[in-house]
């Protein structure tokens, strides 16, 4: 079994893409991920997240 993630990344690890990643390797789960959004915070507070947009094509 394998299932797709879809989330943004938490810099502190509590949450988000890395705590699902973390929760589905204790289950034996393989997971592929897609990145929605970036936050950055600390135990102060945090910034607004920024989208995770598609990389531009390479120019030729």
């Amino acid at each position: 079994m394998s299932v797709l993630i879809i989330a943004g990344l938490d810099s502190s690890t509590g949450a988000g893409l890395a705590r699902d990643l973390a929760v589905m390797a204790d289950h034996g789960i393989a997971a592929r991920v897609a990145a929605t959004a970036v936050t950055a915070q600390d135990a102060a507070g945090s910034c607004p997240p920024d989208p995770a947009l598609p990389s531009p094509p390479a120019p030729d």
